[in-house]
């Protein structure tokens, strides 16, 4: 079939229980074969799914590690005039009380185990907020339950690098025990899957986290927190709570993914991973509070493609609000941090089980947004039980689409089990593989190889970078994240290279060079697009004009921000002068704001929609490769490409290379290009 490399995760119905010594035991034999074939492993953290948990050993043997939350606790109905004496629950942290009349709140001490309070003139709810122990469900295979998607086996508290660090003792330290020098070679590295807080009415929360606010805010959160879990916010409570959403979020990522990121660096192997909702990013910040947060210690970021959110023939604005740009997300960490690869990992629960054609569209639509090495489920092993209850599997039991790439010069990955599965909204079906055990399979395999090669090799070319505004959705502001990605579609489809960036990128991993501003990769970005924002930090703001003064351009689409943080958000003031930056208060790519863009290095001479573009830089070529999206218009046009030397077009599916009559002048190539439906061409201009 073409496959190299395999990422290996338990499943429902295996034999020997997970991270036991028998289990340590199939992880040998894998390895032992797998490098008898010149084959290439990766091994799923965790015995499902979301990473954490340890097939429910946190729950098992270290409770105090267990994940916890801020939530409601009790409350209290209280008249004008009554004097409330009790004792709170344990575990309480704060209280505070509402007046039903007039909205009016008072913050209550409970600091002493007591509620002591005469209440003042009205009618008054006094609402408590404890700390507990709480999990986002996870599903196990070493659950009794089969199959069920649950909180038995609890998640790891994620925002404390002591449970971190015991996860990893239960499941990487035994790895490396089991496969000795093997690791970093014939095993890539770690697979995690969808860390996230799935805790309902709940905050994130460790025993550390009010000592971290203090030192990194200075102040006391607690006597806000009880406006947390209110209907209505007044605008200084909102502004407390997005400064703990700026805590937790931050916890988050040195102390869950910064902690795991550190330990492959040091044992000379490599973490791959993706979160939760990149395709939904209000929903994101919720669960994981900001994706480049989670991914700057990965060196592998990675994207989930399922559920059909990228599928041919619909609209990239799918589902309603949100866009199926976001695989750009984990190319772009990637292009920021200096990572030479972003994954997906697409087909595990697809609405519909795509044909192969349909299969390799998906993947060319991530590879136009940078995504450049592939991990496709789902081929299950034919020698045990088929699996009973919900995973990640796809298209019924057992099904799925491999192909893609990984490790030197580009390999196809399946992602394997000892136990055929269930497809989240699938049904049963045969174990073992399905459509890419067809004749179609093995050329397009290929194809994937070289496809995914091409674009790892050499270092991004964008010339934009557009700022994805975490900070004011924490703020509920969902119009600037439909801001974010209208400018994000009319780039893309105006064929325009661009990252993502947040704040920190921002601020602290890019260069400031002249009137550019340099990732790690070594790309650079001379215009920085904001679409409408409630909140700027300072920092960003001064970066901002500092790389204008020097020769940038600074975009601003739509609402200006409200708000420049320093240290708190509780204490922002209103934002300095802005009329140094370009502002297009529509939002749309105006003729004053394309005449702001850097001169493009695509240039086609009608408008193509359809066609998509991605383009790197290797040390004498530059490579570009070319998609149509459409499923049933052809395209044809003249394109002018940045580069010196002959233009070729290679290949990816035969492996050969055929000239191009291209007119070459000051730097750049003209040539004609022809892009039948769904077709991809890689053009290649140098030496």
């Amino acid at each position: 079939m073409g496959f190299t490399v395999a990422c290996v995760e338990a499943d429902n119905g295996i034999t020997s229980k997970y991270l036991s010594p028998q289990w340590f035991h199939l992880v040998k034999t894998a390895v032992a074969e797998a490098k008898k074939r010149d084959m290439y492993l990766w091994f799923e953290d965790e015995a499902k799914y979301p990473s954490g948990f340890a097939g429910g050993l946190f729950t098992e043997k270290r409770p105090d590690l267990c994940m916890q939350v801020l939530a409601p606790g009790p409350s209290i109905s209280v008249s004008g005039g009554q004097t409330v004496v009790r004792d709170v629950p344990a575990g309480t942290v704060a209280a505070m009380a509402f007046n039903q009349r007039d909205g009016a709140s008072r913050s209550l001490d409970v600091s002493s185990g007591k509620l002591n309070w005469n209440a003042p003139p009205g009618e008054w709810q006094i609402q408590t907020v404890r700390h507990e122990f709480r999990t986002s469900p996870t599903r196990s295979v070493n659950n009794p339950n089969v199959g069920a998607k649950d909180g038995s086996e609890s998640l790891e508290d994620y925002l404390n690098p002591e449970a971190t660090r015991q996860f990893l003792a239960w499941t990487h330290e035994q790895y490396k025990s089991a496969v000795g020098d093997e690791l970093g070679k014939t095993v890539f590295g770690f697979t995690g899957d969808e860390p996230d807080f799935t805790i309902g009415n709940a905050l994130p929360w460790t025993n550390a986290l009010f000592d971290e606010f203090q030192k990194e805010k200075g102040y006391d959160v607690r006597p806000y927190l009880g406006a947390f879990f209110s209907r209505e916010m007044t605008d200084k409570q909102r502004r407390a709570y997005v400064d703990y959403f700026d805590i937790w979020s931050e916890m988050f990522g040195n102390n869950f993914f910064g902690v795991q990121g550190d330990w492959c660096a040091a044992n000379h192997c490599m973490y791959q991973l993706h979160v939760n909702h990149e395709d939904m990013l209000m929903a994101l910040v919720r669960s994981e509070g900001d994706f480049f947060r989670c991914m700057k210690s990965v060196e592998m970021p990675g994207i989930d493609l399922i559920y059909a959110q990228v599928w041919p023939g619909k609209p990239t604005d799918n589902p309603p609000g949100d866009a199926a740009d976001f695989p750009k997300l984990a190319s772009s960490v990637a292009d920021v941090y200096g990572r030479p690869r972003s994954y997906t990992e697409s087909f595990a629960a697809m609405t519909v089980p795509p044909s192969v054609a349909q299969a390799k569209w998906c993947l060319d639509e991530q590879f136009a947004r940078g995504v450049n090495m592939v991990e496709i489920m789902w081929w299950t092993s034919p020698t045990t039980r088929l699996g009973r209850g919900g995973g990640r599997g796809g298209f019924g039991a057992g099904q799925g689409f491999a192909g893609g790439a990984g490790g030197a010069g580009g390999a196809v990955q399946p992602t394997t089990s000892p136990a055929g599965r269930r497809g989240r909204g699938g049904v049963r079906g045969p174990r073992g593989p399905s459509f890419f055990a067809t004749p179609q399979f093995p050329a397009v395999a290929q194809y994937l190889h070289r496809a995914s090669y091409l674009l790892s090799i050499g270092k991004p070319t964008a010339k934009i970078g557009l700022y994805v505004p975490f900070t004011s959705m924490w703020f509920g502001d969902r119009d600037s994240y439909s801001s974010c990605l209208s400018i994000s579609t009319e780039l893309m489809h105006a064929q325009r290279g661009f990252d993502f960036l947040n704040e920190e990128a921002l601020t602290k991993a890019l260069t400031l060079d002249g009137g550019k501003l340099t990732n790690l990769s070594g790309d650079s970005y001379e215009t920085i697009i904001i679409p409408s924002v409630t909140v700027l930090s300072k920092a960003a703001i001064d970066r901002l004009r500092e790389f204008s003064a020097a020769g940038g351009k600074v975009i601003f689409m739509g609402r200006l921000p409200a708000m420049a943080v320093d240290k708190t958000y509780l204490d922002a003031q209103p934002p300095p002068d802005l009329s140094w930056a370009v502002h297009e208060p529509s939002g749309a790519l105006t003729p004053t704001v394309l005449a702001a863009l850097p001169e493009p290095d695509v240039k086609l001479d009608q408008t193509c929609p359809f066609v998509v573009c991605n383009h790197r830089h290797i040390q004498d070529a530059d490579i570009y490769f070319f998609f149509n999206e459409s499923t049933d218009q052809p395209q044809n046009f003249s394109v002018t490409l940045e580069g010196s030397g002959a233009a070729r077009f290679w290949d990816a599916g035969s492996g050969t290379v055929e000239p191009i009559a291209a007119a070459a002048a000051d730097g750049k190539v003209t040539l004609p290009l022809a892009l039948e439906p769904s077709q991809t061409k890689f053009v290649i201009v140098g030496n």
